[in-house]
């Protein structure tokens, strides 16, 4: 296992150049539109590309390779992103990108969860060595991004996803490989149809689209108002151990609360914590406020996984949740994307953080309609 561990390490260090992307496209001259639209482009190029990888993996039965193969192709399509200077042609570079990069965490984890029989216990300890790397490595690259030129993320970027495709050299490969987000769409007509999914999908979407546009702008937020590359490096860093923290006993709390609770608080604290955003004026005051960052996505990723698997029947488990993905990283990443953009190229930040907590707020309600299960 711990060859796996090593794996999710280095590769979520990679994806920790991710989060100083944004400021990149911003020196570079971009808009908050432009950028915006890389990020929805990006996006929706994973809700096709899935798919397809999907099919590959199981027509094919070569997990591995096809690790390898997505490894290798989404390191030299990210560094062909900073050759280009030209919006058409970064975001055509960025939609290549997102093709090979989006399915290489699900071919990671049918890999790990085949080698572990199954075992969601074991798995979650692997897949947490992926939120340590990110924690470990955010803050020493917001100090080196402050100290030298943004476009060295894409050689950081390259260096570690390359160590960890070495690494997939000596993983095990076994026979089988399968996406567990490929829609059947003969079960999809029966599925919206579902009493309750509807409402939970539009109360995920609503609070879905203001994270993305948190996301989207926060690093900017942060560079151009309050701070520099290593007061960002400090908030991943304290998001990261909260979200940390929030994984360790969330298992007590789930034993205690329900799903849908569990998701009304996350929506909850998304909203305080978003609106504060607005009203604060200090870094430490932006730093305390990333310590909500565990239950405002540690308790939503898990509690909405296991909402949807508690409300469908078995038959209906892998599209369930697969619906689930397509519109809480996909849709939501689009539509809050693209907001986001507008919103920083024609208002400001406070309204920018004020119109994500009225989201989170409006999906409380929602929430609060669905039936909690235990």
């Amino acid at each position: 296992m711990g060859r796996f561990k090593l794996f999710y390490f280095l590769l979520y260090v990679s994806f920790t150049t991710h989060h100083f992307l944004n400021l990149y496209f911003r020196e570079i001259g971009l808009s908050g539109v432009e950028i915006g639209t890389i990020k929805a482009a990006s996006a929706l190029v994973m809700i096709f590309s899935q798919p397809i990888w999907g099919f590959l993996c199981d027509f094919l039965k070569l997990r591995k390779v096809l690790l390898n193969l997505l490894l290798f192709a989404a390191g030299l399509t990210f560094i062909l992103i900073s050759l280009q200077k030209v919006f058409f042609l970064i975001l055509v570079s960025a939609i290549v990108y997102g093709f090979f990069k989006s399915p290489i965490i699900p071919v990671a984890d049918s890999i790990v969860m085949i080698e572990v029989k199954g075992d969601s216990s074991k798995y979650s300890q692997i897949r947490l060595w992926g939120g340590v790397g990110l924690t470990a490595s955010v803050i020493l690259m917001g100090y080196y991004f402050n100290h030298s030129e943004l476009q060295n993320l894409f050689f950081v970027y390259l260096i570690f996803t390359y160590l960890a495709l070495i690494l997939t050299l000596f993983l095990p490969s076994g026979k089988e490989c399968s996406l567990t987000n490929k829609l059947m769409l003969k079960d999809f007509a029966q599925l919206i149809k579902y009493p309750g999914l509807m409402k939970i999908m539009l109360a995920i979407l609503l609070l879905q689209i203001g994270a993305f546009i948190i996301d989207g702008f926060f690093g900017l937020y942060i560079k151009e108002q309050i701070g520099s590359e290593v007061t960002l490096g400090w908030a991943l860093t304290l998001a990261g151990i909260s979200e940390i923290i929030a994984y360790r006993y969330l298992g007590r709390l789930k034993s205690v609360f329900s799903a849908r609770n569990l998701l009304i608080i996350s929506a909850t604290a998304s909203a305080i914590r978003w609106y504060l955003y607005a009203r604060s004026t200090l870094v430490i005051q932006i730093l305390l406020l990333q310590l909500l960052h565990g239950i405002t996505f540690g308790f939503f990723y898990i509690s909405s996984v296991t909402y949807v698997n508690q409300l469908l029947p078995l038959k209906f488990a892998t599209s369930g949740q697969t619906l689930l993905w397509a519109v809480a990283y996909g849709l939501a990443s689009v539509l809050g994307s693209i907001i986001g953009g507008i919103l920083y190229d024609h208002w400001n930040y406070q309204v920018l953080f004020a119109v994500a907590s009225l989201l989170a707020v409006f999906s409380i309600f929602f929430f609060l309609k669905i039936k909690s299960k235990k």
